[in-house]
């Protein structure tokens, strides 16, 4: 049952109860140097400190997750750990495929070969001229290539508890 404190106090008044005495903060009313508190056994609250507060058992489930606010039904998902995806510094690298580069054309210089009489087309490579037809250039190395992504946001650690 709830203690019904008075309406309206003033900072530092006091009041008794089942035997223990309180003084309003301005704020709240303060007993034996603690908030009081009518939370029911077995609700969780966030702290922003290492261990939980006398009458509460730290829950450890809760481990290296981040905090998403709903406005239905409270629960939990997710398989990837905060400090997992958190602490990267580029994506991973990926090695394109022909079929993934856009669709383009490389223009080549060709030119009619004096050295052959001017009998067809030819291109100009180092160590001399040679046909045109059949010449295939391959470009790229198939190396891997990745992108930078700094996602090691500012935190602030805190624990989850339940009220015993």
């Amino acid at each position: 049952m709830p203690i019904d404190f008075p309406a309206s106090p003033t900072v530092g008044q006091q009041y008794t109860y089942g035997g223990g005495t309180y003084t309003f903060s301005g704020s709240m009313w303060l007993a034996n140097a603690g908030v009081v508190s009518e939370v029911a056994s077995g609700s969780l609250m966030m702290f922003q400190q290492t261990a939980a507060p006398m009458g509460w058992v730290k829950q450890t489930e809760y481990d290296d997750r981040t905090l998403r606010i709903v406005s239905d039904t409270a629960g939990r998902g997710g398989s990837l750990a905060f400090s997992t995806l958190f602490t990267r510094t580029a994506v991973d690298s990926t090695t394109l495929s022909v079929a993934q580069l856009p669709y383009h054309g490389h223009s080549v210089p060709a030119y009619n070969s004096p050295a052959i009489g001017g009998g067809g087309t030819y291109l100009q490579q180092s160590g001399g001229w040679a046909g045109s037809y059949g010449i295939t250039y391959a470009t790229g190395s198939s190396g891997a290539h990745a992108h930078g992504l700094d996602m090691r946001v500012a935190t602030v650690d805190s624990i989850v508890a339940s009220k015993s």
